[in-house]
């Protein structure tokens, strides 16, 4: 990965805003560790951190870009640990860590829906869905942005049913037809040269 020693001190990398989908995975590898390093656990921005860490359990891209890096950190840290096992810092980071771990798992665990079926057509998440397709077979040497756009097709999931399993956060859990409105909008307020295929997507914005 990225960055050298993540346990290291730091200056603290503020959550995105907005914190959306497309900005976390328009993020350069080296921006998004900063930014996950800042947020293993909860700082003053309680509302921005919860928010940050079900965009990341909500679409399938962004956990597994998740997992891999605290996946990396964590096998530093432990071989770190094996020749000096009374590190406070190290200790700390990989508790961290593991935290961090733990929490993306039981969203994804309990929180996001299993399974990842197309939306029905009729439905806003269908058309949004069915536009966001459209917008990708028109159109030939996509952008980053594009690409982004085009991953909420394939990689943003639902949220399940309210359970007894659930954690406290799925309340604010997004769902999908949001997460593929969201993408659009982003697509539309961050592209600077707007192209016919643009212009018919977002004009599902105004039905």
């Amino acid at each position: 990965m990225i960055i050298p020693a993540p346990w290291e001190r730091h200056d603290p990398t503020p959550i995105p805003e907005p914190c959306t989908a497309t900005v976390l995975r328009l993020l350069p590898q080296v921006e998004f560790e900063e930014l996950l390093r800042s947020n293993l656990v909860p700082g003053s921005d309680r509302l921005g951190f919860q928010e940050l860490w079900m965009l990341l359990a909500f679409n399938d891209d962004l956990a597994h870009r998740c997992f891999d890096v605290l996946e990396d950190w964590l096998e530093r840290a432990d071989q770190l640990l094996l020749v000096d096992p009374e590190s406070p810092r190290l200790r700390k980071f990989r508790r961290m860590c593991d935290d961090a771990w733990n929490r993306l798992t039981k969203a994804r665990d309990v929180d996001v829906k299993p399974d990842h079926g197309s939306p029905a057509p009729h439905t806003t998440a269908g058309k949004f869905a069915l536009g966001i397709a459209e917008h990708r077979a028109r159109l030939t040497g996509p952008t980053d942005l594009d690409d982004a756009l085009w991953a909420a097709l394939t990689h943003a999931r639902d949220r399940a049913r309210r359970s007894r399993e659930t954690t406290k956060a799925w309340q604010s859990a997004p769902v999908l037809t949001t997460q593929l409105i969201d993408a659009v909008a982003e697509h539309r307020r961050l592209n600077p040269d707007r192209r016919p295929a643009d212009m018919a997507l977002y004009a599902l914005l105004r039905s």
